[in-house]
């Protein structure tokens, strides 16, 4: 079999990958009203807390650094409290992320029909 150099075809493979790039780094919140924003925001934050709670509890830094101390929960019903913040604010930033997929599904429909008219 005889070796050939010749142009590589990368316009198919590179298609999906650009794509996946560009909506990863697209800020889908810049088209949400502020109000609705914020509460994504919100619910964002209450599950970085309980990560941070539990990456905290996880490494077990030594007791000598009380900073980080101060913001972790001590007692056992403080774990239930964290459990709840991380589902409190999945339930939020789902709500609101869903709400925007149908308002911008329902636009397009309108957009659609308004063309076909």
């Amino acid at each position: 079999m005889p070796f050939r150099l010749g142009a590589v075809k990368f316009d198919k493979s590179a298609g999906p990958i650009r794509r996946a790039l560009k909506y990863a780094f697209y800020d889908w919140a810049s088209e949400m009203p502020a109000s609705k924003r914020v509460l994504t925001y919100v619910g964002l934050a209450l599950q970085g807390y309980a990560f941070y709670f539990v990456f905290m509890w996880a490494f077990k830094l030594p007791t000598r650094w009380y900073l980080y101390l101060t913001l972790l929960p001590r007692r056992p019903a403080s774990y239930v409290l964290v459990f709840l913040f991380y589902f409190t604010g999945r339930w939020i930033q789902n709500g609101i992320l869903t709400s925007e997929l149908i308002r911008k599904t329902q636009l397009e429909t309108d957009q659609l029909a308004a063309r076909q008219i």
